[in-house]
């Protein structure tokens, strides 16, 4: 039992890990986005 909520733990921080990099590349990818819409401006 209490290695089934050790496994469940690891994968929620695990997916809440994943979210975050998503956001980030997100974030990077909108950045990105803009400097290249001045550039070609």
């Amino acid at each position: 039992m209490r290695q089934n909520n050790q496994k469940n733990s690891y994968y929620l921080s695990s997916a809440g890990y994943c979210s975050l990099i998503v956001t980030e590349l997100m974030s990077v990818l909108a950045n990105l986005k803009q400097k290249t819409v001045i550039k070609s401006c």
